[in-house]
């Protein structure tokens, strides 16, 4: 491979480093310091090469809630008896509180602040809606999407 180009001063101030990816698409990004731009210079092009070697998977494009809701009911909720439920446990709770995050933000505290803002509900009821939402972030995993 040939040698990166090393960090460019920018008016700012601020160092530009610039590198291709895996699939051959340009990247750019910038830090406060030389040091700090040749050490992600160097990073990035070397986990470039492990990806294209095969050593290394790929970093997956961030996935969106609405794009796991969608896969999700286009695929292992045909199977369930309980459709319908899935649907209306989304359409009411699920998406409002997650719908335009995406899954890498879905975090324990996000979870725990969606069990606050549930809690005039019965326990059951929250366990259901916890089941759906852990079945679908283990779907996730399981897509390598998370």
């Amino acid at each position: 491979m040939a040698s990166a180009p090393a960090p460019v001063l920018l008016p700012s101030g601020r160092w530009r480093i610039r590198w291709l990816d895996h699939a051959g698409q340009r990247k750019s990004a910038t830090f406060p310091s030389h040091n700090e731009a040749r050490a992600a210079l160097a990073r990035n092009n070397a986990e470039t090469e492990a990806v294209k070697l095969g050593i290394r998977r790929a970093v997956p494009a961030p996935k969106m809630f609405e794009d796991l809701r969608a896969h999700y009911m286009a695929t292992r909720a045909l199977r369930k008896r309980s459709r319908k439920t899935d649907e209306c446990i989304l359409r009411v709770h699920l998406i409002p509180a997650f719908g335009g995050m995406k899954l890498r933000d879905i975090t324990y505290e996000r979870i725990e602040q969606f069990k606050a803002e549930q809690a005039g509900y019965a326990p059951q009821t929250l366990r259901h809606h916890l089941n759906l939402l852990g079945a679908m972030l283990k779907h996730a995993f399981r897509l390598r999407w998370i």
